[in-house]
């Protein structure tokens, strides 16, 4: 009798499963549908330069922001740079906090955080805040002349600036329409080989 009250508890567990999980993705559906006035707000200041002065006004001046991020970066790789040790050190700390900072609210602020990860912007700039975790790891100072860390140095001081600038993509809308048109043109061109062959 009491394998057979199992087997019925079992049973009426595993038929109302379907319905469980039904129930659990809307609700979690509704949590991320549900954007509170603030988040909503400082969503349009991010992503649309035209929905006030100061979203314009960000909008304009990252860029330059980004271009002397570069810059800062560059010029520890000159024989006679006038950035040394802490002093650089604390400079791209600093910007690299403030990437990391950039990331962190747009993810919060993200009208769907499920399909965050899928946005090619926020993967640039989840790239290019991540120097901060090594710079952590390599105790915030990086030289080239240092001669440890034979691949972090390189790193840091080449290939972050790459990805700092492609953070200025975010910024052009005339790239966000030829992104489009390529996913357009990509839709179509099932149709088009299909036609063909």
């Amino acid at each position: 009798a009491a394998t057979g009250v199992r087997r019925s508890s079992v049973t009426s567990l595993a038929s109302d499963l379907p319905e469980r999980i039904e129930s659990i993705a809307s609700w979690i559906l509704e949590k991320q549908s549900k954007q509170s006035p603030c988040a909503e707000m400082t969503w349009r200041f991010l992503e649309d330069p035209e929905s006030g002065l100061m979203a314009h006004w960000f909008n304009k001046l990252m860029p330059p922001f980004i271009f002397l991020s570069v810059f800062i970066t560059l010029l520890q790789t000159v024989e006679w740079t006038p950035l040394l040790g802490s002093t650089a050190a604390a400079l791209e700390t600093g910007i690299d906090a403030l990437f990391t900072v950039e990331v962190i609210v747009r993810f919060v602020v993200y009208p769907d955080r499920w399909h965050f990860p899928l946005d090619p912007y926020n993967l640039i700039d989840i790239f290019a805040a991540m120097p901060l975790a090594f710079r952590c790891a390599a105790g915030f100072e990086v030289s080239v002349a240092s001669g440890k860390d034979d691949w972090l140095a390189p790193f840091l001081l080449c290939f972050v600036p790459v990805l700092r600038l492609l953070k200025i993509l975010r910024r052009y809308r005339q790239f966000h329409l030829l992104l489009k048109a390529f996913r357009l043109a990509g839709e179509a061109l099932p149709v088009m080989l299909f036609c063909y062959f």
